[in-house]
């Protein structure tokens, strides 16, 4: 990104030219041509031009490996007076340089804890903390506890506060171990608690929520507060730089209606370039007309004439269809995992008696290569005759690129990107994943589908095994 940036801010990028897929004898990647210089003509400074030539080459009679055409004079003609002509048509795009920057921004939500102070987590916390050396900070919950009631207490802030006292009270000193050792071992996150104050700001700082300051009340006088954030819900945006209204637009527009209590980190504002063909070349395929549709209906009512009676003469007690569950790696690895294991080995037994269809791909066996033997047996015991198998193919490539270019996920996301795009490609029922981050959340979603219906693919529905076992 750095590179790309360097070169297009000192305007030395005239052009890039996409070239056919396999053109070489080894890699089936997409290849492109950028074209550079120190000297560019007036009319072309401050603009990038974009030539699509990946339809423009020559089969070859017999394939090379991958390769399986080439460029023909005539092709190698037409990408040169393409370039010297700088027009706009369907194959060229001219852009401004700005067009392919964006500022990437750290999103935080803040950390939401609860405490629950019953005997049984008590003595779990003692436990912690007897083999931590920390035995003191126990003694002070005990007492804290005694005052306070077991809970569930939602109000983190003010049971610190009740810590602290009593601490100060007996001597003891609150290290930052030990406080510590409370968020970690006794407290748990909880969406209905108050959000963890970090820091109280003095008399005369503004509130300003979008960066992190919120106005409350503290001791019944009104107080300016930063929260904690909490790492697992950390995110990030990429906002481009011609972005009507820049930073703070964007977020009230896309972040604060999912999640009101978002802020971002202005120290963690980094501009970076990408450009992809995909986004300004992308030819989605025409929908069908109702009149065809309905012709295909009819042709496939003929064909099954006399075979309803045999689909539906099913037993008493057999299921009437199997949900086809896409299972990405995040699901097959709960199942070894302590805190998902029971609803992942729940969701595999359902594939192993039938009652759902397991659906893998390429890529997920990819990434199950190095994984420990008891999570790939878990794939092997599944039969056969319960299992479905993607290719990953160019067209699931382009959708994951796509879900990349609108934002939906950043670059290095792009293996999360292309599960996504290999369950809607396949109009499975669900994709199974625990990966709350990238997947399994409403906002991701609701962008994933967003790039589907522009592009008319299928959408898709993201469940955590727990979700799809209460359904199935």
């Amino acid at each position: 990104s750095n590179i790309r940036r360097w070169i297009i801010e000192n305007d030395w990028l005239e052009a890039i030219v996409a070239l056919p897929l396999n053109m070489f004898y080894n890699t089936g990647i997409a290849t492109y041509i950028w074209v550079l210089t120190n000297r560019k003509p007036a009319h072309r400074r401050g603009k990038v031009q974009l030539i699509d030539a990946s339809q423009w080459f020559k089969p070859l009679r017999k394939n090379l490996g991958k390769k399986n055409c080439e460029l023909s004079e005539e092709d190698i003609a037409r990408i040169c007076n393409t370039f010297l002509a700088f027009e706009e048509t369907e194959q060229s795009k001219i852009f401004p340089n700005a067009a392919f920057g964006y500022r990437k921004v750290t999103v935080e939500r803040p950390l939401r804890l609860a405490v629950d102070l019953s005997p049984e987590h008590r003595a779990r916390f003692r436990a912690v903390c007897r083999e931590a050396r920390e035995e003191p900070i126990a003694n002070a919950v005990d007492r804290v506890a005694a005052k306070l009631g077991a809970g569930p207490h939602l109000d983190f802030n003010r049971f610190m506060a009740a810590v602290e006292t009593d601490a100060s009270g007996q001597g003891v000193k609150l290290t930052a171990k030990r406080k510590k050792l409370l968020q970690t071992a006794l407290a748990s996150r909880d969406e209905a608690a108050e959000p963890v104050i970090r820091k109280i700001h003095k008399r005369g700082v503004e509130a300003d929520p979008l960066r992190g300051r919120f106005a409350a009340t503290m001791n019944g006088r009104p107080a300016v507060v930063e929260y904690e954030p909490d790492t697992d819900l950390r995110d990030t945006e990429q906002i481009p730089l011609q972005e009507e209204g820049g930073i703070e637009a964007f977020l009230r527009r896309e972040v604060l209606p999912y999640a009101a209590d978002a802020w971002y980190r202005p120290d963690s504002v980094k501009v970076g370039y990408e450009i992809s063909f995909t986004r300004y070349f992308y030819k989605p395929k025409p929908m069908r007309t109702l009149a065809e549709i309905r012709a295909e209906i009819v042709e496939l009512e003929k064909e099954t004439e006399g075979l309803s009676g045999a689909i539906f003469a099913f037993e008493p007690g057999m299921p009437t269809a199997r949900l086809r569950v896409y299972a990405d790696t995040s699901a097959i690895g709960g199942c070894e995992d302590e805190e998902y294991r029971a609803d992942s080995r729940r969701l595999f037994e359902g594939f192993r008696n039938g009652q759902t269809i397991l659906v893998l791909s390429e890529l997920t066996l990819r990434e199950l290569a190095d994984a420990p033997t008891a999570v790939r047996a878990v794939i092997d015991a599944v039969p056969e005759s319960h299992t479905e198998m993607l290719e990953v193919n160019d067209e699931a490539q382009r959708l994951a690129a796509a879900y990349v270019d609108s934002g939906a996920l950043e670059p290095s996301q792009g293996a999360d990107a292309l599960h996504v795009a290999l369950a809607s490609l396949a109009r499975v029922d669900v994709l199974a994943s625990w990966n709350f981050r990238h997947m399994v959340s409403l906002r991701r979603i609701r962008a994933y589908n967003a790039v589907n219906r522009r592009l008319g693919c299928p959408a898709v529905d993201i469940r955590t095994p727990k979700e799809v076992n209460d359904a199935a």
